[in-house]
């Protein structure tokens, strides 16, 4: 207690937005104003704030993304295949005739 009497008049120590060394002084609001030990810029993530997509995840993301054009574009080398493929037949039924 006397360490209090000491320290709470140190500019420090007040908190400037609610003056809390004149609450704490005539005893009320003590333990009403939660303790604010981090910086400000660095406040914990609110259930409005949205998380960053986690490392799993964006691998995944990133995987499906590359397999949907890779897909597309085998369906069309399978196409052109099948169709070189009919070509040739024709070529060599030509050829046999």
């Amino acid at each position: 207690m006397h360490c209090w009497e000491i320290m709470k008049d140190e500019p420090k120590w007040q908190d400037p937005k609610t003056g809390a060394s004149a609450k704490q002084a005539t005893g009320e609001g003590f333990g009403d104003d939660p303790i604010n030990l981090g910086d400000d810029n660095c406040s914990p993530t609110t259930a409005t704030e949205k998380r960053p997509i986690g490392r799993d995840s964006a691998k995944a993301a990133k995987k499906k993304a590359n397999s949907t054009p890779g897909s597309s574009s085998s369906s069309e080398y399978a196409s052109t295949m099948k169709e070189l493929s009919l070509q040739k037949i024709s070529i060599f039924q030509e050829k046999v005739v």
